[in-house]
């Protein structure tokens, strides 16, 4: 027979909680649920901002017709390789992360969810990220611009945006480098 497993009943820690088999002793990990910061299983809380980071924000001059760089700094949240959801406010890329379950952005255009590539970090979303149509995500660099983000769709799904025929949200690119790569039928941002 094979495991009957279910939830411990414990509060899960780092983005995963135990599975524990009802017929014997064996458990096993499996990571968090996260929906609006909180795994809808365990109840684990995403950890809330955290380091100040430094980013690169650009915007258009319209009076001289140029794009303005200006150093700011932000709180940010790590983004770590348990990261399934990402609610409106600030995140970091501070190291060599791979995510493989898709990841789901819940900022809005009033309140987005922000992302910063730290210099020679790198995010590897190999089932991409979706940022559905009422929903928007901004990506910044460091001033070294050597942050990198790799999304990878699946079937019928965006790198970065839409999945399953649905539009895409809002998605702005201040910096860093984005590799997005569309699954069949379907756009690399979009």
């Amino acid at each position: 027979l094979g495991h009957d497993l279910a939830w411990d009943g414990n509060v899960g820690t780092d983005g995963q909680h135990t599975l524990a088999c009802s017929r014997c002793d064996h458990t096993e990990k499996a990571d968090c649920n996260i929906v609006n910061g909180k795994c809808s299983v365990c109840g684990y809380e995403q950890k809330p901002a955290g380091e100040t980071v430094t980013y690169l924000d650009r915007n258009w001059d319209e009076t001289n017709k140029k794009v303005v760089e200006k150093l700011e700094t932000a709180q940010a949240a790590e983004i770590d390789s348990n990261t399934v959801s990402l609610e409106g406010g600030w995140y970091v890329v501070d190291g060599n992360i791979t995510v493989n379950n898709r990841i789901v952005v819940n900022g809005t255009p009033d309140n987005p969810t922000r992302i910063i590539l730290a210099d020679g970090c790198k995010l590897t979303a190999s089932s991409g990220i979706t940022v559905n149509s009422d929903k928007a995500l901004v990506i910044y660099g460091q001033t070294g611009e050597t942050g990198i983000l790799e999304a990878i769709g699946g079937d019928n799904a965006a790198g970065v945006g839409g999945q399953s025929g649905a539009a895409g949200g809002t998605v702005i690119v201040n910096g860093g480098t984005v590799n997005a790569t569309g699954g069949r039928n379907s756009a690399g941002i979009g």
